[in-house]
């Protein structure tokens, strides 16, 4: 619902070991598409929010269908 509210298109899946959280929609594309740098700040936001350990799989930038998060179940909030 967080995420829902801030603009995001989420789904998050439950695996055995980790979460995968997808944005389907990115509200900073149209900046994020001329300064790719801004996905590491959105990265590391997501890092400092849900866990140091996430890790991004994959970017709409990149020509992906969403930006996807894997968040393992042992991950230590910072």
């Amino acid at each position: 619902d967080i995420l829902e509210n801030e603009g995001y298109f989420a789904e998050l899946n439950d695996s055995n070991n980790h979460y995968t959280l997808k944005l389907y929609n990115c509200p900073i594309y149209k900046l994020a598409s001329i300064y790719k740098e801004v996905c590491k700040h959105d990265l590391q936001m997501f890092k400092e929010l849900i866990s140091k350990d996430l890790t991004r799989q994959e970017c709409i930038i990149d020509g992906h269908p969403s930006c996807t998060y894997i968040i393992p179940k042992t991950a230590s909030k910072n």
